[in-house]
């Protein structure tokens, strides 16, 4: 059953929403009449705040406290984003250049999967986590407030057969999922629903830049043979956001059919 209040206008702060799924939740809820500040790596609009999780403890507290003034509160938090080894970044060149190190020894140049892998946990798990405990202070509420706030974070469902080459980006979303559900049994004595959207494969700037001939293998696993749209996702991510307020502490599922 929705919240009873679920058409109230919501304050919400969307990490990770300059593109793909982030973008797309953003959009979704602007389009239900809420109102949304995203934080994210290139700020401009004045519906944004500068936030990059790669240096997550320079910047969370001071983006949040910005969003938080922007919006007079906070009632729904989402946290997407995330980095991966065939993203073009600096991850990305940092993890090739490994390989091909490795190739032209023979060596495991170990200096530089620590760079890849110090990066990808900053993105993907510590800044995730450290975001959702900065933002509590703004999202708490009285124990049994019949309009509780919400925090989701938008996880994956490659922790549960990661590919050999995504095995550093499959541990950090595994690592934030974890902590998002071990945090939510400490926030629901304080009003606050935490839960998680575990996505499968979506049309993302990350997953476009996956080589075709690999693309299609991957979707042969999905039982609807194709990746989600962003707004697919979206769709998932409002259901959770403005239904029931059981949803605690629970991983919910989008991927398609993936087995």
């Amino acid at each position: 059953m929705p919240d009873a209040a679920s058409h109230r206008p919501r304050r919400v702060i969307v990490i990770g929403g300059s593109s793909g799924i982030g973008a797309a939740i953003a959009a979704r809820c602007r389009a239900e009449g809420h109102r949304v500040v995203c934080a994210q790596r290139r700020a401009g609009a004045t519906d944004t705040v500068r936030l990059d999780l790669r240096e997550p403890f320079a910047s969370i507290n001071g983006a949040l406290e910005a969003a938080v003034r922007m919006l007079g509160g906070l009632d729904w938090l989402v946290v997407s984003g995330g980095t991966a080894g065939y993203q073009e970044s600096a991850h990305g060149a940092a993890l090739k250049q490994a390989r091909a190190e490795e190739r032209r020894t023979g060596d495991r140049p170990l200096d530089r999967y620590l760079e890849v892998a110090e990066e990808t946990m900053r993105t993907s798990a510590i800044g995730p986590i450290l975001a959702l405990e900065a933002a509590f202070r703004f999202l708490e509420r009285p124990p049994h407030d019949p309009e509780p706030s919400r925090a989701l974070l938008i996880g994956s469902t490659i922790t549960q057969a990661p590919p050999p080459d995504l095995a550093w980006y499959a541990a950090a979303k595994a690592a934030a999922q974890v902590a998002y559900l071990g945090l939510a049994r400490r926030m629901a004595r304080h009003g606050v629903r935490v839960n998680v959207l575990a996505t499968g494969w979506a049309r993302t700037p990350m997953t476009e830049a996956i080589a075709p001939a690999k693309l299609t293998k991957i979707l042969r696993a999905v039982a609807l043979g194709r990746m989600a749209e962003p707004e697919e996702i979206a769709d998932a991510a409002y259901a959770v956001l403005a239904g029931s307020a059981y949803f605690a502490g629970d991983t919910i599922e989008v991927s398609g059919g993936l087995p």
